[in-house]
């Protein structure tokens, strides 16, 4: 349908966030700034990667809450299963492309790209279904606090971080599947107040 296309801001605001974050997937692989570790009195190494799934996830929870409220409510067809293809569409285009960023580059952070967006998305929509407007927060709040406080005194990941953690790395790749699915589920069984 034309009109949930247009309400969901997809070719002004989703789509050209997703293309950014793949660019800067290509470009920026191996940047990193170091940052206190606030535990550990050191400091930590973080990839510049760990930031870019916010952009796409705050890009998909703008786009799920513009909404045409009256031509919902009206709708002959499901509009949360247009939603959820969007969601799993855009969470695939990401994964999609930082594999294939990662195979020609090399770069092994840009295969965890992927993964990565997976959590943050998931953690977005588990949000969502609290507060749908204020679901952005969750994402941003995850990435912060593994770059303060997610790594040991000796720099390595805490089990618990996810990002930071090599692509092949089960136990996140586990988590990042798990509340990726768990957000989706959470999204589709909300109510909503149309």
């Amino acid at each position: 349908m034309i009109w949930w296309f247009k309400a969901r801001r997809i070719a002004p605001v989703l789509v050209p966030s997703l293309l950014t974050c793949l660019v800067v997937i290509g470009l920026a692989h191996a940047w990193t700034i170091e940052l206190p570790g606030l535990l550990t009195g050191s400091h930590n190494r973080i990839f510049l990667l760990y930031l870019v799934p916010i952009l796409p996830a705050s890009a998909l929870n703008l786009a799920l809450t513009s909404r045409l409220t009256e031509a919902e409510t009206a709708a002959a067809r499901e509009v949360r299963r247009y939603d959820l293809a969007l969601i799993c569409g855009a969470a695939a285009a990401l994964t999609l492309g930082g594999v294939l960023i990662g195979a020609a580059s090399g770069a092994p952070e840009a295969w965890a790209s992927g993964r990565n967006m997976l959590f943050l998305t998931g953690l977005m929509l588990l949000a969502h279904a609290i507060k749908a407007e204020a679901a952005v927060a969750a994402p941003s709040a995850w990435v912060f606090l593994v770059m303060f406080f997610g790594f040991d005194q000796y720099r390595y990941p805490y089990f618990w971080s996810i990002l930071p953690h090599a692509p092949g790395h089960l136990i996140s790749l586990a988590a990042a599947i798990l509340t990726f699915a768990a957000g989706l589920v959470a999204f589709a069984t909300q109510r909503r107040a149309l």
